[in-house]
């Protein structure tokens, strides 16, 4: 008989990993995943509906916060440990911005991701982007979205933002 429970969000959760990202949610297949204010945490963290949940387990899979061995992680990328366990192991550090003046002043850290992103699409080097948006009516509450191409720049309320197609599931 196997004991062995299929592992689920719940226990990046648990086991204190959970960034609040939302990508679980945006995978789950079933729509089983919520992201929830926890009260007594003040984060955003998946809660899942049981009845929904398929145990396909696709929610631990693309968790950045599952069975990290950072240890393993630096020996197997850099080949050592880092200095600083803060800053982390680096090979270069860059600096850079969107040369799209609305981009850049309107999106986080200089719209430095959101024109990588449109520049990927734009010359096919990607089919498609997982991205964290937020939502409009409750914009502290991470929205995951997956992006297949830039249909335009618009503003939406005081903020100018890039509309991308959705892709279909």
């Amino acid at each position: 008989m196997n004991d062995l429970k299929p592992v689920t969000i719940d226990r990046v959760v648990k086991d204190g990993l959970c960034i609040g990202c939302g990508t679980c949610a945006g995978m789950c297949p079933g729509e089983a995943i919520i992201i929830a204010k926890s009260e007594s945490k003040g984060l955003y963290l998946p809660e899942i509906s049981v009845d929904k949940c398929r145990l396909c387990q696709l929610c631990v899979e693309c968790c950045p916060g599952y069975q990290v061995d950072f240890q393993q992680l630096n020996q197997d990328i850099f080949g050592r440990q880092p200095q600083d366990r803060f800053l982390g192991n680096f090979l270069h550090c860059y600096i850079g911005h969107s040369n799209d003046r609305r981009i850049r002043y309107e999106s986080a850290s200089g719209g430095i991701v959101s024109q990588l992103l449109i520049f990927a699409l734009e010359k096919g080097i990607i089919d498609g982007a997982l991205v964290v948006s937020m939502k409009e009516d409750k914009p502290l509450e991470p929205k995951p979205l997956l992006l297949e191409r830039k249909l335009k720049s618009c503003q939406l309320g005081d903020r100018n933002i890039v509309l991308f197609q959705q892709m279909k599931p």
